[in-house]
């Protein structure tokens, strides 16, 4: 009788030592960046951080009508990439997940003064961070960049942002280029990467949408 009184206590005492879901947290109690983007004006490197809600994205059973999840853009400065970031932390009210970006975005300014290289150094720290996001370039402004909509209502997460491939296979005319190519690419010998080009074109409704250009 006392072994079992024993036994009984050890496998309490280990159940409350188990592993569970005691730390899970809801979808809607974290941030999840979808986009990077990395501007230079004035000496200071910006960046942008492309933010989506996901309470929207799943379809609706029934008649109910799919709307589109809502969008914010936050915005950090500073002497460095690093230092740009530590901005937008200071900020937020939520922590931000970085397992999740689609795609990184630099302007013409940014890769014209060497922050390329600044910005994968301080990536290659972070555990969370994949090279298989989709790298583009831009004159654009990154907030236009990030702001725009696709057509038809459709998700930012299917856009030509977040996923060229479906644009590309119907119309192969410029190639995405995933992260780990792009750095692949850059360090061959006299090696020259194309990136593709965003722009944002301006409809006269209130609707905007982005494309690439050559």
């Amino acid at each position: 009788m006392e072994r079992t009184k024993r036994m009984i206590a050890v496998v309490l005492a280990a159940s409350i030592l188990l592993g569970g879901c005691w730390n899970a947290r809801d979808i809607e109690q974290l941030i999840y960046i979808d986009a990077i983007g990395v501007d230079y004006v004035n000496h200071k490197v910006v960046v942008y951080l492309q933010i989506l809600g996901f309470s929207n994205i799943a379809k609706k059973e029934s008649n109910t009508q799919l709307t589109r999840e809502p969008v914010s853009v936050a915005k950090g400065e500073g002497d460095t990439y690093v230092s740009a970031i530590y901005q937008i932390y200071t900020t937020t009210q939520q922590r931000l997940i970085w397992s999740h970006v689609h795609s990184i975005v630099f302007t013409e300014r940014a890769l014209k003064h060497g922050k390329f290289d600044q910005v994968m150094d301080a990536l290659d720290r972070y555990q969370e961070f994949r090279y298989s996001v989709w790298s583009f370039a831009t004159k654009e402004s990154l907030e236009d960049v990030f702001n725009a909509r696709p057509i038809l209502g459709i998700s930012v997460l299917y856009s030509q942002l977040a996923d060229p491939k479906d644009i590309y296979g119907q119309f192969s005319y410029i190639r995405p280029l995933l992260l780990f190519r792009v750095i692949s690419e850059r360090n061959e010998p006299n090696g020259v990467v194309r990136l593709p080009f965003l722009s944002v074109e301006k409809n006269r409704g209130p609707k905007t949408k982005s494309h690439f250009r050559s």
